[in-house]
Formats: structure tokens, sequence, C-alpha cells
């Protein structure tokens, strides 16, 4: 009996402590009542070009917070149950458990921006990752044989990016989804398609257009520029250009555009999640254990900070170094570039 009592009291105490996080997610309802201050402060968050004498901001901004909600099923499976493996083998080292929360957050965010910018082929994931794997077996913090064990995830995974179609808006036509590394993107520009398609204005090839000129654009490195003012300027000249749209098109089109990408920007900025707060939370980790291995901590602080882009905060590494360590060049997945025409 006293065993109930404890295990209702957990389960209390975990909905108390989870209910304020997830309060923190507005639904589109709730958007739809906020004032016109509170409903702009959304969308500069979020970076989203906007009109601020439109009446209508409410309700497009709901619209955009359902997109975003409705574009989850599109994105994170294959990423999910690859991070999963992973986190079974960092598990069984003794090391490597120790950090193990951390480790896969970096190893998730890498393969999300991955998917997000449609290049999650087994090339690109297993370079991304190539960092990981240098620090922790540098580190001694996994044995070889289960970085090989994730090593054969990876190429069980994720295909080739050289067996990738690269006619890829032939597969968005298919009913089936595509299994190549643009999975995930294919699937929400397929969306798009549809409602490009459903304008009954433009002919199949200005569809194709469209939509391969989308592509380029949402897969740029910063998505932070993705859904700006001068983002969709260059958007609509290279519509313009390259579907041979007329005024009357383009118009009809930036209406479904701005409404499809705007949802997008808000679903992937949460997907991708702030990387300096993540960082954060593994440098707090790391720092907290340097009394103990002040060396080792040092030493994977440096590369960690280089691997996640971020510079370094000179007063906690002098605290932390002797100041010598030498400085590399980060690297990078390679990237779509959105100026190719």
């Amino acid at each position: 009996m006293k065993r109930i009592v404890v295990i209702r009291l957990f389960l209390s105490f975990l909905f108390l402590a989870v209910l304020p996080a997830m309060a923190e997610v507005p639904t589109a309802e709730q958007v739809q009542t906020w004032t016109k201050e509170k409903v702009a402060t959304f969308l500069q968050k979020y970076n989203l070009a906007y009109d601020e004498h439109d009446q209508a901001l409410a309700q497009k901004a709901a619209e955009y917070q359902e997109l975003a909600k409705d574009n989850a099923h599109y994105f994170g499976a294959k990423v999910n149950e690859f991070v999963d493996k992973a986190k079974e083998h960092l598990q069984k080292d003794q090391q490597a458990s120790v950090h193990v929360d951390n480790i896969v957050a970096d190893i998730r965010h890498r393969l999300r921006r991955l998917e997000l910018q449609g290049a999650l082929s087994r090339d690109n994931v297993d370079q991304s990752l190539e960092h990981v794997r240098r620090q922790l077996t540098q580190k001694k913090w996994i044995t070889a044989s289960h970085w090989h064990k994730i090593q054969k995830d990876i190429q069980a995974a994720f295909v080739p990016a050289e067996a990738v179609d690269h006619a890829w808006y032939q597969r968005i036509l298919k009913p089936s989804p595509s299994k190549s590394g643009s999975q995930s993107l294919d699937r929400w520009l397929n969306n798009v398609r549809t409602h490009l398609a459903q304008l009954r204005v433009l002919t199949e090839d200005q569809v194709n257009q469209v939509v391969q000129q989308l592509r380029q654009a949402v897969t740029i490195h910063n998505l932070n520029k993705v859904a700006s003012p001068h983002w969709y300027e260059r958007l609509y000249h290279r519509l313009e250009k390259n579907a041979n749209l007329s005024r009357s098109q383009l118009e009809d089109v930036k209406e479904v555009l701005s409404k499809q990408v705007s949802g997008f920007k808000v679903f992937a900025s949460d997907y991708l999640g702030d990387k300096k707060d993540q960082a954060t939370t593994w440098l707090d980790e790391l720092h907290h254990q340097c009394d103990k291995a002040m060396v080792t901590t040092s030493g994977w602080m440096n590369d960690l900070l280089e691997g996640l882009g971020i510079r370094k905060k000179q007063g906690l590494l002098d605290h932390l170094n002797s100041g010598n360590h030498e400085k590399k060049k980060p690297r990078h997945a390679p990237l779509i570039p959105f100026s190719r025409s």
C-alpha cells in the first residue's frame, strides 16, 4: 500500500514538473487570443516576414503554429531511430555513459541539421560524427568495438550520397516516400507541391521549378534567414527568372509559400533547438567534474566548443587551461548553397 502511495506521489510530482514546460508551447487557439504586441513578438522570435498593419496577423500566426505541429510528422523518425541505437552503444562504455545524455544531444543536433538540409546521407552523417568519434576515442571514453557498432548502424540506416537520384523532384511525384538522405525534406516539399498544384494556375513544369527553387532556398546553412524579408525577396526573384511566372501567378504562389514556409520555419527552429543552450548544458556538466580530471576535461571542452561552432569564452577557458591549446578550424558537413542557379 505504501508503495502505491509513493508511486502516486512521484507521478504527481512528475506531472507538475512537466506541466510548465508543456505550457511554453502555445496552441493555435491560444495564439489567436494574443494581443497585437504578443503576436509581433512571436513572429520576431522566428524572424518571420510580416506586415505590421495586417489585421489578420493573429490568425496567420495561429496557422503557422498549426502547420509547425503538422510538419513534425515529416521529420525525426530516422534520426530518432539511429540516436536510440547509438545511445545503447554509448551506455555500454563506462566513461561515455557518464556524459551519454549530452553526447547524444550533440549527435541528435548534428543529424537534425543534416535532415533539415535534405543531406542525411551516409557520407554526411559519417563526416559529421567523425568529430564525435575522434574525441571519444582520444579520451578513451568508448572502445573501438562499440564505435564500430555505431559505424555499422550508420551503414545500415543511411544510403550513400552517390545512390541518391539527383532528379529529386521526380521522386517527389511518386506516391511512395523516398529512401534517400532527403526523405524527410522531400515529404514536406511534396506537401507544398500539392498546395501549389491546387492553385490550378501553374503548369506542371512551373510547379516543379517552384519546388526546386524552394528546396535550394530552405536548405541554406543559416536557418534563421529562412522566411525573412530578404530571403523572400531573393526567392521570388529566382522564381520570376527560373519558373517564368507572370505577376498574377507569382502573387498566388506567394500566398501559398508565405504560409507553408513560415510553418516550416517555426517547426525547424524548435526542432533544431538552440545549439548554444545545448552546449552550455554539456559545458556545465564537464566543468563540474574538472577538479577530478582537469587535463581531460579541459581538452574535451576545447574540442567540444570547436565542434559545436561556438567561440571560446576566454574567462572560462582561462580557469580550465593554460591558454596554450592550438586553435583548430571547425569542420562542417557539406551544405547545399542557396546561390546556386
